[in-house]
């Protein structure tokens, strides 16, 4: 859409337990500390990382952490 950026459009992609997963995950939470806090299973929050690193077509917590921190999810 017309004012978006390339983040927030391809953030439109996921699914709000992402948004909260990919949110946890670049703060700085291991997959044990979110599926802790969402009351999920380590590997489902695993899953749901390789979904959204898949999805943003990135590969790694690092640039999961811009991307996060680029639609205003999360401060670095």
């Amino acid at each position: 859409m017309a004012g978006e950026t390339q983040e927030e459009c391809m953030a439109e992609r996921l699914s709000a337990r992402e948004i909260e997963v990919l949110t946890l995950a670049a703060s700085g939470l291991t997959y044990k500390e979110i599926a802790t806090r969402l009351g999920i299973s380590s590997r489902t929050a695993r899953n749901h990382l390789a979904h959204i690193y898949s999805k943003l077509e990135i590969h790694d917590r690092a640039h999961a952490a811009l991307h996060a921190a680029r639609l205003g999810l999360v401060e670095i």
